[in-house]
């Protein structure tokens, strides 16, 4: 009894933070869905050229973003 009881908190656990992850995972790449739309709409003003300027501003930005957060994280 006591082991099954265990058993069923173990598969609580893994379910629980499965679920944190997946959360974290949808979070982290709910902005970049978003950005994949708005850039859609935005390329069908400015063109393809100007988006894909836009696209390499945006990913050298996050690039730069993430050192600095890493080296004020040392």
């Amino acid at each position: 009894m006591i082991k099954e009881k265990m058993m069923v908190k173990d598969f609580f656990e893994i379910l629980f933070e499965l679920l944190i992850a997946v959360a974290v995972v949808i979070i982290f790449l709910l902005p970049f869905i978003l950005a994949l739309i708005g850039g859609a709409i935005f390329a069908t003003f400015i063109g393809m050229r100007g988006f894909i300027w836009l696209a390499f501003i945006i990913l050298f930005s996050l690039v730069v973003g993430c050192y600095f957060t890493m080296k004020r994280l040392e």
